[in-house]
């Protein structure tokens, strides 16, 4: 009888142990995604900007106000997926992570593509424009703009 139990705890323990291993490689690669996609909308949205000719502290403003609120959206989403999930699920799980793995270093490739497509064509399509806005990113404002920049 004492050997079944010792059994059972051991499967229990390497239950918790899955489990506890799960939610962190979850937690872990669910951020790192969040994380990119932001960024990358970030920088999409800034070439966008510079196009469509809007007022620099009016593209840094309207940027870090969408980044942020989708930012804090997202987790709040991943939060609620993540508790509604079985964690003891192993092949969902496992999907689930390998999923999250794509999706990060997907979001990579875009950003590393990205500069020679759209911004690339941003810098020597509208160089007024975007000159405009990186001399106001390091004008007057430099101070308060890498201060909201860094902290927000």
């Amino acid at each position: 009888m004492i050997r079944n139990e010792n059994i059972l705890d051991n499967i229990s323990l390497e239950q918790e142990k899955y489990n506890r291993i799960m939610l962190i490689a979850l937690s872990i690669f669910g951020w790192l995604f969040i994380a990119g996609s932001t960024y990358t909308i970030d920088i999409f949205l800034k070439d966008v900007f510079i196009i469509t000719d809007v007022e620099p502290i009016l593209n840094f403003g309207i940027r870090r106000i969408i980044c942020v609120a989708l930012y804090v959206f997202s987790f709040i989403y991943a939060i609620n997926k993540i508790k509604s999930i079985n964690i003891g699920d192993r092949s969902n799980n496992r999907k689930l992570v390998v999923r999250l793995i794509i999706a990060f270093f997907i979001t990579q490739i875009i950003q590393f593509i990205f500069p020679w497509t759209l911004s690339e064509y941003v810098l020597n399509a509208h160089f007024d424009k975007s000159d405009a806005y990186y001399s106001f990113l390091n004008g007057d404002h430099s101070m308060a703009i890498t201060i909201i920049r860094y902290n927000i």
